[in-house]
């Protein structure tokens, strides 16, 4: 009889697999069996009630818990604000840090759960540098004081713009090169000068300061893309001060003083439709138009020179992004 039992609840897990396999959006409370691939599920959590599964088995009644994210939210606040949006509540003394916390959505009669929702908020306290900022997917950066001005020390991987808008990034590809993912960790993405600046009137467009004179474009709130006097500063110093002392050609002399750390993260060349320099180059973009409206000021640094270049690189190319912090 046991035997019996175990092969027909056997053939309802199975049946209740099909049926949300075809059904990925809801629980519909088959949720006895655990379902690996669009959904998982897992029997631990929240309680259900016995339902047909449309295929006129009966599920008995048990608990069981959604373990896939289906919506995601992200928000930024500052210390002493309080956060009440999509069902979640952080009263305004939340200390500064990243906080997490998920819920299940819920459809129907009581007790009929769909999959988790999850929110990751940041709380920022007063800054300095040497603090992490953080961007719109709340990625994270470290930040580093360098010749008078407070930048972010890794290269910035955003998908989206501050704004919550989507933004078109690049990662390099070669044949030769690692996992696209550990080039994504290691160099982050590469923008066009039109993605880095949020330009509203097009690629061709000039670009619009706010009333503090800086263009934020795909920087965090608070920071900016860099001022030709601002990459200056940096162009006063040697390139091997800057360089990051890993990741580049040997043999080399950097020294990464300044703690800048600038890695040979390469660019896309629209010319040539390829990707190109990872290893040898790199370059950020600057705020600052150039000559015409093809090209754009860019700060350079060839793992062949002993000084920085800035100079002009076409909009259409894709080069890394380090972000400034505004002047108070």
């Amino acid at each position: 009889m046991k035997k019996l039992y175990v092969i027909v609840l056997l053939l309802v897990c199975i049946a209740a697999v099909k049926s949300l396999s075809a059904q990925p959006q809801t629980m519909s409370g088959f949720v006895a069996c655990a379902i690996t691939q669009d959904n998982t599920y897992s029997v631990v959590g929240q309680p259900f009630v016995g339902q047909s599964n449309g295929h006129g088995y009966q599920v008995s009644e048990g608990i069981a818990q959604s373990q896939l994210v289906r919506v995601q939210y992200n928000a930024i606040i500052h210390e002493g604000e309080e956060y009440d949006q999509n069902g979640f509540y952080y009263p305004s003394t939340t200390e500064p840090g990243m906080h997490q916390n998920q819920q299940y959505v819920v459809h129907g009669a009581t007790y009929n759960y769909d999959l988790l929702k999850l929110l990751r908020l940041v709380v920022l306290g007063p800054f300095t540098c040497g603090d992490l900022v953080y961007d719109a997917d709340l990625h994270s950066y470290r930040t580093v004081s360098v010749a008078g001005y407070c930048w972010t020390q890794d290269n910035l991987r955003s998908e989206h713009y501050p704004d919550g808008t989507g933004v078109n990034g690049m990662v390099y590809q070669c044949n030769l090169c690692p996992d696209g993912g550990d080039i994504l960790d290691t160099y982050g993405r590469l923008y066009t000068w039109c993605a880095a600046m949020n330009l509203p009137g097009g690629c061709h467009s000039a670009p619009v300061p706010g009333d503090n004179g800086y263009v934020q474009g795909l920087c965090p709130w608070g920071w900016h893309v860099p001022t030709v006097e601002e990459v200056n500063a940096l162009n006063a110093l040697s390139a091997d001060m800057l360089r990051s002392e890993t990741h580049w050609i040997s043999p080399n002399n950097n020294t990464n003083t300044t703690a800048f750390s600038a890695l040979p993260a390469g660019s896309y060349n629209s010319g040539q439709n390829r990707f190109e320099g990872l290893l040898t180059w790199t370059g950020f973009w600057t705020m600052e138009g150039y000559s015409g409206n093809d090209e754009a000021t860019a700060f350079q640094l060839p793992y062949y020179c002993d000084a920085p270049i800035v100079g002009p690189m076409n909009r259409a190319d894709a080069l890394s992004v380090r972000c400034v912090k505004d002047s108070e």
